[in-house]
């Protein structure tokens, strides 16, 4: 098991030391504490980010804009 510090996080997933302590405290993210400082299981968090991925959007349905844009040029046609 490799721990890493919350700047080694930080850096991992390129995101500020402030969001890091939110995300802790909140229980959004998986988290040790040693003799008070924050640790993290490197495992555990490529682990974590892997599940908070989200599927790409089907490019066949497209987004909201061209959907709409669509249904005015059928209605102007």
């Amino acid at each position: 098991m490799k721990l890493l510090t919350v700047k080694e996080v930080c850096d991992m997933l390129a995101v500020k030391k402030s969001t890091v302590y939110e995300w802790t405290a909140l229980g959004l993210m998986p988290y040790v504490r040693l003799n008070g400082a924050l640790r993290f299981d490197e495992a555990e968090i490529r682990a974590w980010v892997e599940r908070s991925k989200k599927p790409a959007r089907d490019e066949k349905k497209g987004s909201l804009v061209s959907h709409v844009a669509m249904k005015v040029l059928e209605a102007a046609a």
